[in-house]
């Protein structure tokens, strides 16, 4: 694993600043990928009513859920809501202006769906991935989206990590039950996308108690 150390607060807000502004137009996510998380939640009986996607930019990926799950409602968060580029494609769900990492006791308990393609920004990923668990519901399922570009680290991207070390991750955290491999096309996937996307995206759970 890699971890890039901040100083404080203000130095790690500083580097993901310095993100958005190469944040590319179309949001790290493919309409694939969505239809296979959406597919896993009706194949295991999951009723989704609320969920949250963390680091949503322009909150694209959680229109594309709620296509797919339309009986729900699904918020952002991102540091810097519809910022960058992506600002030119805002989705019409909320994006709340939050710090991912940060405990919100009226989230505690209260998501059936966690979905993120962020985990790269955490400062503290172990301990971000845990406020994310506490957030699910006895049957939720945290959704984290992995791909090659996520074992390097650079600036605001300062956490890095091979899939095997995310599985490892996923399970000092919760139990992985799952791991949903997604590889798209530019033209098969989001038409917001300038380039093919393949990626695993890691089904967690609560463990019994």
């Amino acid at each position: 694993m890699k971890l890039i150390p901040f100083r404080d607060d203000e130095h790690y807000l500083e580097a993901q600043r310095r993100t958005v502004v190469r944040r590319g137009l179309g949001p790290f996510f493919c309409d694939v990928e969505m239809i296979r998380i959406a597919e896993w939640i009706k194949q295991n009986g999951l009723q989704v009513k609320k969920g949250i996607c963390h680091g949503a930019r322009n909150g694209l990926e959680c229109d594309e859920l709620m296509r797919h799950l339309p009986l729900s409602k699904i918020v952002g968060t991102d540091l810097f809501p519809h910022s960058g580029k992506s600002k030119q494609l805002k989705g019409k769900a909320e994006v709340i202006e939050w710090n991912f990492s940060k405990i919100n006791n009226e989230w505690i308990d209260a998501f059936d769906v966690v979905y993120t393609n962020s985990l790269d920004h955490a400062q503290h990923p172990k301990e971000t991935l845990r406020v994310w668990m506490d957030q699910l519901t006895w049957n939720g399922a945290l959704f984290v989206q992995w791909s090659r570009a996520d074992v390097n680290v650079k600036s605001g991207d300062c956490f890095g990590a091979d899939a095997i070390e995310y599985v490892d991750l996923m399970n000092k955290v919760g139990r992985l039950v799952d791991m949903l491999y997604v590889k798209t096309d530019w033209q098969k996937g989001s038409m917001l996308r300038r380039h093919g996307l393949e990626c695993i995206v890691f089904v967690v759970r609560k463990k019994p108690e």
